[in-house]
């Protein structure tokens, strides 16, 4: 289904760049040919969102995941731009849970990803930990970026909610994927904050 959608999409941006190669333009008639062929990559983007958001909890039965593996996979992802960013990540000690691996990096991806693009303007400083309270695992992700205010750290999981410039690449879904992929393994997500003084993101993940 979605790769029927993106289909039209990609005709739509090819043929709009066809007619700027081979029809004289003004500069008004490029820039609305660019719009048309930002929007088509925006709402490609858009579905890959959304497939990923419908699809977590679909796929393979729960196996056991090293989550330190699953860190630096997310942090060497091909096609993302966190390594070239400059980041620099820690990654303490982490343990191997019950869960499913791809959905796992693709969690620490979103949230890694997130810190590299709400940084400020020295290159971000990324911790990842976990500790054992009780019957679950508690992880932190945490950043030293633009951080969020309290009255919207609830809101920040919420389906197609940006906070931030319009000029920052995303869909608002991130972390909805996020948050659904940990209430999948039963556990809970939350966030703490501070504006200009980064933020620190949780999720538990019960005990095998």
């Amino acid at each position: 289904m979605v790769h029927d959608l993106r289909e039209p999409l990609r005709t739509i941006s090819a043929f709009t760049e066809l007619l700027v190669q081979r029809i004289p333009m003004g500069e008004e008639d490029k820039e609305i040919a660019e719009f048309i062929v930002n929007g088509a990559a925006r709402m490609t983007v858009l579905l890959d969102d959304l497939l990923a958001f419908s699809s977590v909890g679909a796929h393979e039965a729960p196996q056991r995941v090293d989550l330190q593996r699953a860190v630096v996979a997310a942090y060497g992802k091909p096609g993302q731009a966190i390594k070239g960013s400059g980041a620099k990540l820690t990654i303490a000690q982490m343990p191997t849970v019950w869960g499913n691996e791809g959905q796992l990096v693709r969690l620490f991806q979103n949230l890694i990803g997130n810190a590299v693009k709400y940084c400020g303007p020295e290159p971000p400083i990324i911790f990842v930990c976990a500790a054992l309270k009780g019957a679950a695992w508690v992880i932190q992700v945490r950043d030293c970026g633009l951080g969020i205010a309290a009255e919207n750290q609830e809101r920040v999981f919420t389906p197609f909610i940006r906070l931030a410039n319009r000029d920052v690449p995303g869909t608002g879904l991130g972390l909805a994927v996020c948050k659904k992929i940990v209430e999948g393994m039963g556990g809970t997500m939350w966030v703490e904050s501070q504006l200009g003084a980064g933020s620190t993101f949780f999720f538990t993940i019960p005990v095998e």
